[in-house]
């Protein structure tokens, strides 16, 4: 067993509470990554090693839409079987369908850069490269993880649990400043 985050805004909490964790197809409330939904079926949830880094890139403002104030964390405890690694992180249907795209090059890169390989812009491409990063790499530099099975079981977690302090201090002055640039 482990503990897995999946975070989610201040208006879907009730939902959640209510019905538990439920994937997109059911809630009519896909993920979102560079602008294209995830797999609908899925739900997408982040692993233990890479939360405090989520939550420090939360507590800063780097996403002025995504702040503690905006978004609820919730621990959810799962076997290991019940989840897979999030294919969908890696490569986007964009980049997918844009072999020579910026976006793919990148993705290949950074594939490369963390022991994997990017070889062919397809989804079974994708799967090869996510299959080939080690466990270890994938949990701390990728961090990312989808489910089909509905969570009942769910934990309201404070941010200020898993983000450090200097994160919490400096998002006092970073959060108005990201959120300034965001509007002009």
């Amino acid at each position: 067993m482990g503990t897995f985050y999946h975070f989610t805004f201040l208006e879907n909490v009730p939902g959640i509470l209510r019905e538990g964790l439920r994937p997109g197809a059911e809630t009519e409330k896909a993920n979102t990554y560079f602008g294209i939904k995830g797999d609908p079926e899925y739900i997408y949830l982040w692993g233990e090693k890479i939360i405090s880094t989520i939550s420090t890139l939360t507590y800063l403002g780097v996403n002025p839409k995504i702040t503690p104030d905006t978004a609820v964390l919730f621990g959810v405890l799962m076997r290991e079987e019940e989840i897979e690694r999030d294919y969908d992180q890696v490569i986007t249907a964009q980049a997918i369908r844009e072999p020579d795209s910026k976006l793919f090059l990148r993705l290949q890169e950074r594939i490369k850069k963390i022991g994997g390989v990017l070889d062919e812009a397809s989804i079974e491409g994708a799967r090869r490269a996510v299959d080939s990063i080690s466990d270890d790499i994938w949990e701390t530099k990728m961090g990312s993880y989808r489910t089909k099975s509905v969570q009942q079981k769910l934990i309201i977690i404070p941010w200020s649990d898993v983000a450090p302090l200097w994160a919490k201090v400096l998002g006092v002055i970073t959060r108005p400043i990201f959120r300034f640039f965001v509007k002009s």
